[in-house]
């Protein structure tokens, strides 16, 4: 009985991350990853495609594969596998828990790296690294409620559903930096950029008013 309901748990669990942005979003969209997080909470089954690097080093025989690295793996990333890449890729970092994206040298060698076209990361609070920014999210154990709210603001006319990034409206009084990330966040929460297509059910991406309870992090602050 155990093991059917933590097969349905986790079946649901994947119906709604590819509804509702969370921390494990990154390892969603992705082709291949190396992130001790996803097998330490047995989340593979969220993205069963997706290649684990720990495992093999053949990447997937695509144009452009994003590849999902837990940020504080990115020393033995280098180290062991991004090495063996020779084809564009795009990178996205992140982790549900601490810590955040370091600006050190393992950060410099990736950026450095020819057949990197592009870097996300949550937390990206550096300025001066030209890695954008990528929404944390809602907890992935309250991604079914903000669904359900979803549907029902939408059935009932209260608002637009679709996918809920959280924190990305540009307000009148922001500027310099401040602005810059959320222009940065909120082109990234279109659901025309290319990141998003791997979301089967996406409508649209905003912030419901008065909804302070999601959880977010300093990244996207």
């Amino acid at each position: 009985m155990r093991l059917t309901e933590k097969k349905l748990r986790i079946f649901a669990w994947r119906f709604f991350a590819l509804q509702v942005v969370t921390p494990f979003t990154p390892f969603v969209l992705s082709d291949a990853y190396f992130s001790p997080e996803i097998e330490k909470y047995g989340l593979q089954k969220l993205n069963p495609k997706s290649i684990n690097l720990a495992k093999t080093r053949k990447m997937p025989s695509l144009k452009n594969p994003v590849i999902f690295v837990q940020v504080d793996q990115l020393a033995t990333f280098c180290s062991t596998i991004l090495g063996d890449i020779f084809q564009p890729f795009t990178l996205i970092t992140g982790k549900w828990h601490l810590p955040p994206l370091q600006e050190d040298g393992y950060t410099q060698e990736i950026l450095e790296n020819p057949f990197l076209t592009e870097w996300y990361s949550q937390n990206q609070v550096y300025s001066n690294l030209p890695i954008l920014p990528f929404p944390y999210g809602v907890e992935l154990t309250s991604a079914p409620h903000i669904w359900w709210r979803m549907r029902l603001r939408g059935i009932f006319g209260l608002g637009r559903s679709g996918v809920f990034v959280p924190h990305v409206r540009i307000h009148r009084h922001l500027a310099g930096s401040a602005l810059q990330t959320r222009q940065e966040l909120h082109s990234l929460a279109s659901p025309s950029h290319p990141i998003w297509a791997r979301f089967s059910g996406i409508d649209s991406l905003s912030r419901p008013p008065g909804i302070a309870w999601i959880h977010t992090d300093i990244g996207n602050a």
